[in-house]
This record gives structure tokens, sequence and C-alpha cells, in this order.
């Protein structure tokens, strides 16, 4: 890929962020005045993303989909208090799932402390699939997927903004409210965590 063209695509996502934040904030405009079908709109618009980084985050298809409920619950009580300008809507509603995933995973781990086993969530969340469903899910996950759930939470969330949602680290900062040095520092070595749980999950299912 030649510099020029590199530097046409560039300009052309920004362009198109800078053209979504627009209409973001229409709709969230439209919704503080009494349009519910524009919040409706800003569900179809954000709820895959939404749901991805849940994902991730919990490593769980039925634990993002409930997620994804609470993420835009929590933003259909909190917009009347959404500053526009100070943020774009797409990254408030980072900062928003990433809290709800930081709640449900301390929540998880204080139920583990308390003498459930250490996957019982997970297994509990298959048994809301079908059979077939679940080994689907199960053949679908690659081997990053797997070793992301392995990383400390702070170091996972950065690696899936900063590596796998492609965000910058000016958003990252936005959403997680920490300096760009700590989320660099963060990613690096989020990035060396997952390198070595990939390799070590390559070997396991090698053997």
């Amino acid at each position: 890929m030649s510099a020029s063209t590199a530097s046409l695509n560039v300009e052309e996502r920004f362009s198109e962020a800078a053209d979504e934040a627009a209409e973001d904030e229409l709709l969230v405009a439209r919704f503080l005045e009494g349009d519910n079908q524009a919040f409706d709109q800003l569900y179809r618009r954000h709820g895959p993303r939404v749901y991805r980084l849940a994902l991730r985050m919990m490593g769980s298809a039925a634990d993002a989909e409930d997620l994804v409920q609470v993420v835009f619950e929590r933003a259909w009580r909190a917009l009347p208090r959404f500053r526009q300008g100070e943020a774009r809507v797409s990254t408030w509603l980072y900062r928003v799932t990433v809290n709800a995933c930081f709640d449900q995973l301390k929540s998880a781990r204080r139920k583990r402390e308390r003498g459930m086993e250490p996957d019982a969530f997970a297994q509990q969340a298959d048994r809301r699939r079908g059979p077939e469903e679940r080994v689907a899910a199960a053949q679908a996950r690659g081997l990053v997927e797997q070793a992301l759930q392995s990383l400390p939470e702070k170091y996972r969330v950065v690696v899936v903004l900063r590596d796998i949602e492609e965000r910058s680290y000016q958003e990252l900062r936005a959403i997680l409210k920490l300096p760009i040095t700590t989320l660099k520092m963060r990613a690096v070595r989020g990035r060396e965590q997952l390198a070595r749980a990939c390799e070590r999950l390559g070997h396991e299912g090698g053997r």
C-alpha cells in the first residue's frame, strides 16, 4: 500500500467517525426531546459493538447478551445527564460497557470466594443454551479468544479496546479514565501475557 493510499484510508476513517458522531448527537438530542425511536436507533447502531466488547471481557455469549441489556438500560437512565461535546456517544457507551463488565466480574469473584467452583459461572451460562449451540460456540472460539480470558481484567480491557476494537489511546483515556502512559504500559504487558497464553494453549491443544 502506498503512502498516499494509506493517508486516504485514514482520512476516510476520520470522516466516517465524524459523520457517525454527528448522527449520534442528533439522535441523543431527539431522544432528550421525547423521541424514543431515536434511542432504538442508537441501540441498533451501537448494540453490536457493546456485545463484542462484553463477549471478550466476559467470555460468555449469554453473559454478553445480558450485559447489552444492562448497558442500554443504564444508558436510557443516564442520557439526560450526558453532556454533548465532552465525549462521543460511542466513547461514552464503551465506558458504560466497561463499567458494567467490571461490576459483573467483581460480583462473580465475590460469589466464587463464597465457595462456588471456579468455572461454575461459565457452566451455568452454557446451560442456558442447547447442546448444539454450546458445541458450535465452543468450536467458534479461537485460541486468542480463549487466551484473552486468562488475562487480568486491567490488561484484557486495554488489549480488547486498543488491538481488537482499534480505539485510539485518546479514546481509551476517555473510556477508562487513565493516563495514556499507563494505558500504553498495560497494552504492552497485556500483549506479552496474551502471546504467552496463546503459546501455552497451543501446546496443550497439540498434545
